[in-house]
């Protein structure tokens, strides 16, 4: 009893560290600001994108604020790192043609650069469905990171060892049926009952992978198609332009906002 007692607890500890490990281990980008320019008559936006995965894809856009905090629609000639697909990574560049728009800075305006995860093409149905064949599967589909792919290997080794408790279980209780002798009858009456117990911990351990499985890529898959905004400016600096009438043109400032 005291090694089933053991059994139980490995496998609660594999579980542990094949379902659970994986959802801890994801961590939020963020997009930070770093420098901002004007150089014959464009802005130049200087941003990073950290604690991203590499196989993350952003989706980068700039809003333009006038003085009354109102967005500038006119603002639509930007080039440089911004757009879809945009990998994450430092010393990111994006150009605003203040000339192309129209636009003439007598005012101050506010910059931010902007960005979300990249909505996943697979759906809530189709990833759990991959989770189902082989837990996973699905998780590994929306975010291509392979220990994923561990999850289904424990799940199906689980399932394997349950089935072959199952059987020498089935063999040893035909021949329990069979025994004469009361000495062999009890032996295999434990044996019997050992691996029946052994059998049943393994095949609910294989269930409860699949479950939890379908379930967190059910939620990752959600999440996945919901637009999350990342954090901008941890450190809460306003980056502004404004013109300047002593050098008859526009000039940069910010401010720290605690």
């Amino acid at each position: 009893m005291i090694a089933l007692n053991k059994l139980k607890n490995f496998v609660i500890l594999l579980i542990g560290i094949f379902i659970i490990n994986p959802v801890l281990a994801q961590k939020k980008a963020e997009v930070k600001v770093t420098d901002l320019q004007y150089a014959g008559n464009k802005v130049i936006i200087s941003y990073d994108i950290v604690n991203f995965d590499k196989n993350d894809r952003f989706v980068v856009w700039v809003d333009i604020y006038l003085a009354n905090d109102s967005l500038c629609k006119d603002a639509q000639s930007f080039e440089g790192s911004i757009g879809t697909k945009i990998k994450g990574g430092n010393d990111k560049l994006i150009s605003w043609d203040l000339k192309s728009d129209n636009v003439f800075i007598d005012e101050k305006i506010k910059i931010e650069v902007m960005a979300k995860y990249m909505e996943s093409d697979l759906g809530v149905g189709t990833a759990v469905l991959y989770s189902v064949l082989y837990p996973g599967l699905g998780n590994y589909k929306l975010s291509r990171k392979k220990p994923y792919l561990a999850v289904g290997a424990a799940a199906y080794t689980f399932l394997g060892i349950s089935i072959i408790y199952n059987s020498k279980y089935r063999k040893n209780f035909d021949k329990y049926l069979a025994s004469t002798d009361i000495n062999e009858s009890d032996d295999l009456y434990r044996k019997t009952n050992n691996q029946k117990l052994s059998s049943r911990i393994f095949g609910f351990a294989a269930l409860g992978i699949w479950v939890s499985d379908a379930i967190i890529t059910a939620k990752q898959a959600k999440e996945k198609m919901t637009e999350r905004s990342v954090s901008l400016n941890q450190k809460k600096i306003n980056y502004f332009f404004t013109y300047n009438p002593l050098i008859k043109g526009p000039s940069v400032y910010f401010s720290l906002n605690f």
